[in-house]
């Protein structure tokens, strides 16, 4: 299961099997985390779709660099939605984003507490 919402063994690869930074990683993208949250959130109330579609695209990048195929896929599928002016689906993927992101956090978390 916890493949499915991060691949550690992707991001140990990517990392040169460095555990060092891909703790380092993993605590930068958590750090970030409440804030893009945040920025995700005010920008969907604000219906500014310029903006949110800048913060998905900034955090599909983070979410592909960690690991997180869902997260990554949820984050092309939305940015895609808002490029194509198609509205009507933003909502549903603002949830399943927000759905994702908890998931992952979670997850991390737990991966990082058998390091301290």
């Amino acid at each position: 299961m916890e493949k499915e919402i991060v691949d550690f063994e992707l991001v140990k690869n990517n990392m040169g099997g460095n555990e060092g930074l891909v703790q380092e990683m993993f605590g930068l993208f958590l750090q970030t985390l409440p804030e893009d949250m945040i920025r995700l959130q005010t920008c969907y109330e604000k219906e500014d779709w310029t903006q949110l579609k800048a913060t998905v695209h900034q955090l599909k990048g983070g979410a592909s660099y960690c690991g997180t195929q869902k997260l990554d896929q949820v984050c092309k599928h939305l940015e895609d939605e808002i490029r194509q002016c198609n509205h009507q689906m933003i909502p549903q993927l603002y949830q399943q984003l927000f759905i994702e992101l908890h998931r992952v956090k979670e997850t991390i978390q737990n991966y990082l507490k058998d390091f301290k």
